[in-house]
């Protein structure tokens, strides 16, 4: 059920046009949340939209209204139903919210690309990808990014991990190797269908689902 929930929030998370970071920041939420309470499955829509409620507060300007979750939610849960859910969600949590995004860790190895736009939308892809699969969920975020960049390079044939990726990512090429599969796999198995594989079939987002597709046709990893 997890995975259906999260691929759900990506729907919202697209929907309202919010910032990468909300989005990982919703599921870390979330995670963090349901691994010390327990939630009925008739709360847990209600739990997911509370935490990307609370994500864009700490992460975006402009804040969608409780009226706006309420519509996203089809009306199953009120407004009274949401603000209750995040005031329990932020005890849980006692209100520690700070948690790295995969992101900044993505942009910092971009460096070593000359922040060249093609890795970096197939690493975003690939990020989302892992978002999904339970598999990534002990992964910190520095390796999250380090794992999706690799294998975005060498999709793209950018197939060398350089001394300047090792130090901006803080992983050597070995420690990335096992991890480069399991996502490949993931990308194989378990993106088709959802809809972040929609999401990054789109020409804005350079049709990196399909691209990443056709790489692993291939004979990719």
């Amino acid at each position: 059920m997890r995975t259906t929930l999260l691929n759900w929030l990506v729907q919202v998370h697209a929907q309202f046009r919010l910032l990468p970071e909300t989005l990982h920041l919703t599921a870390n939420i979330i995670d963090r949340f349901l691994s010390l309470k327990p939630v009925s499955l008739e709360k847990l829509q209600l739990a997911g939209i509370a935490s990307l409620f609370i994500a864009c507060k700490f992460e975006e300007i402009v804040v969608p209204g409780v009226d706006h979750l309420v519509y996203m939610v089809a009306g199953s849960s009120s407004p009274a139903d949401i603000l209750a859910a995040e005031r329990f969600v932020l005890g849980i949590l006692k209100y520690d919210l700070g948690a790295p995004s995969p992101h900044q860790f993505m942009r910092r190895i971009a460096k070593a690309d000359g922040f060249d736009v093609r890795p970096r939308v197939l690493a975003k892809y690939l990020m989302e990808v892992m978002l999904l699969d339970e598999r990534f969920l002990p992964w910190p975020a520095s390796k999250v990014a380090a794992v999706a960049t690799f294998v975005a390079r060498k999709a793209i044939s950018q197939a060398d991990w350089t001394p300047a990726h090792v130090e901006l990512s803080g992983y050597m090429e070995a420690e990335i190797l096992p991890g480069a599969y399991m996502l490949i796999d993931s990308v194989a198995t378990r993106a088709p269908g959802t809809f972040v594989y929609e999401k990054y079939c789109q020409a804005k987002f350079m049709y990196a689902a399909w691209y990443m597709g056709e790489y692993i046709k291939r004979g990719g990893g």
